[in-house]
C-alpha cells in the first residue's frame, strides 16, 4: 500500500529507526546483536534468512566461538559459497529484542561494491516478517509494527534436517549435507534423490513442506521418500 509523502502521518503501536541511505539506492538500517553497541547492516527484503553478519564483525565479536556452529550452501551473484551458520541471543532493532536469532556468517571478506567491511551484516525478511514493515522514505524513517503475539513471540524458523535440495523435475537432489545436523547423523550424502516428503509427491509447493518443518518443534519425524521407494525418517531438531 502506498501513502502520499507529503500527507503520511504515522499513528500506530510501532516504533522506528532510522532508514540510512546506501550505494545504488539501497538502504540500511542501524540495530544490536547480543547487546553490543549498534552496527548498520543492509536491509535486504530479498534475503530469506533473519540476518547475515559479515567476517569482520564475527570476528570482532567472538561470535564464531563458544557456541553451536554448522553450515550452509548459499548462493548469489558471486556464485556458491558454504558458509557458518548459528545462533545468536538476541538482536535489538527498534527497541524490539528478538531472542535467538538463527543467522549466517560469512567468513570471507568481499572486495569492491559487495566490500563486507562497510558494513556488518545484511538484514533480511526472515526477521523482518515478523513486523508490519512501513517504509517513510521522506522522513527516512522504517517503521516496524509487531505482529499477533502469537506470531512475534514464537521462535523464530530455522533449518531442522540438515539437507538442502535441488529440484530436478519431480524429484528432488541433496545438493548440500549440513554438519552436525540430523541428516549427517543419518547418513545422508550429496546426489540422494527423493520423490516425496511427508507422503506427498515432490511438485511445485515442495518447499512449503519443507518450511513448514523449519517451525517444527524439536522431535518432530519428518519422512522422506527415495527414489527407489525405500522411506526414511529424520527426527528433526535445532542443531546450531
Amino acid at each position: 500500500r502506498f501513502h502520499d509523502p507529503a500527507r503520511f502521518r504515522y499513528a500506530g503501536p510501532g516504533r522506528s529507526t532510522e532508514l540510512l541511505p546506501g550505494e545504488d539506492g539501497h538502504k540500511s538500517v542501524r540495530l544490536q546483536m547480543e547487546g553490543g553497541e549498534p552496527v548498520v547492516v543492509g536491509l535486504d527484503t530479498g534475503q530469506g534468512g533473519a540476518l547475515t553478519v559479515f567476517g569482520h564483525y564475527a570476528e570482532e565479536r567472538g561470535f564464531l566461538a563458544g557456541r553451536p556452529l554448522s553450515e550452509a550452501k548459499s548462493g548469489g551473484v558471486g556464485g556458491f559459497r558454504i558458509s557458518k551458520t548459528g545462533t545468536l541471543r538476541s538482536v535489538t532493532l527498534a527497541g524490539f529484542e528478538i531472542p535467538n536469532v538463527p543467522v549466517t556468517f560469512h567468513t570471507e571478506n568481499l572486495k569492491g561494491a559487495f566490500d563486507t567491511r562497510r558494513q556488518a551484516g545484511n538484514l533480511g525478511a526472515g526477521l523482518l516478517n515478523r513486523f508490519r514493515v512501513l517504509f517513510d522514505y521522506e522522513n527516512a524513517r522504517l517503521w516496524l509494527e509487531p505482529g499477533p503475539a502469537s506470531v512475534f513471540t514464537e521462535p523464530l524458523p530455522r533449518d531442522r534436517t540438515g539437507l538442502q535440495f535441488e529440484i530436478d523435475g519431480t524429484e528432488l537432489v541433496v545438493v548440500f549435507v549440513a554438519p552436525g545436523s540430523p541428516a549427517q547423523e543419518t547418513g545422508w550424502v550429496e546426489g540422494e534423490r527423493v520423490r516425496a516428503l511427508d507422503g506427498e509427491p515432490v511438485g511445485p509447493d515442495w518447499w512449503r513442506i519443507v518450511a513448514g518443518w523449519m517451525h517444527a518443534a524439536d522431535g518432530t519425524l519428518a519422512r522422506l521418500t527415495l527414489a527407489d521407494g525405500r522411506e526414511r525418517t529424520l527426527r528433526l531438531r535445532a542443531y546450531y
